[in-house]
């Protein structure tokens, strides 16, 4: 369409008509050019405009019947499971005439492979002169975790991960885990 020569013989019918027309035009034209705008992007590779969900809080904020309400789970308790707690008894050497007076728990960890806790049940007993004499932890029960060179929960000899790890896969995690420090 071609402008007409002079804009201020036409009648007001006639502007009011080519505005119309010149902005219908003007519309498609941004039209165009959003779709060519997108299209760019897609053969750029680029991102594309994100696509924005309804934020939910009309539906928040009408009651909805009969839902019961789904309750959210915990992180779970710090306790260790009852199957990964082993018990042993400690016997304790008492005078004769003792009472018994029932188990201190004393809690250990150790880490063979997997963890594993043992609950040592020391005895307890009151002797006729009113002392309590607790049942000694095994030899080499040192804090609440097991020490090198502790007894394990097969009643041999606890061994460190330098004795567990031979040379050889020493170097290859070495390697993997880029923390050899020059150590070959």
């Amino acid at each position: 369409m071609s402008p007409p020569a002079d804009l201020d013989d036409l009648p007001a019918s006639d502007l009011r008509t080519l505005v119309l027309q010149l902005l219908d035009e003007v519309s498609a034209l941004k039209q165009l050019v959003a779709e060519q705008r997108v299209e760019i992007a897609r053969l750029k590779g680029l991102k594309g405009p994100p696509s924005i969900k309804p934020s939910g809080m009309e539906q928040a904020s009408s009651a909805k019947p009969g839902s019961g309400g789904v309750k959210r789970r915990g992180r779970g308790g710090k306790k260790l499971r009852r199957e990964m707690i082993e018990d042993r008894v400690v016997a304790a050497e008492v005078p004769a005439g003792s009472r018994f007076k029932g188990y201190e728990t004393y809690l250990i960890q150790d880490l063979v492979v997997r963890p594993v806790a043992i609950r040592f049940r020391r005895e307890r007993w009151l002797t006729p002169d009113g002392r309590t004499i607790v049942a000694p932890l095994p030899a080499g029960t040192d804090g609440h975790f097991v020490r090198r060179g502790a007894p394990n929960q097969r009643g041999g000899r606890s061994l460190g991960l330098e004795l567990l790890v031979s040379r050889r896969a020493r170097k290859i995690l070495c390697i993997r885990l880029g923390a050899c420090h020059g150590r070959g």
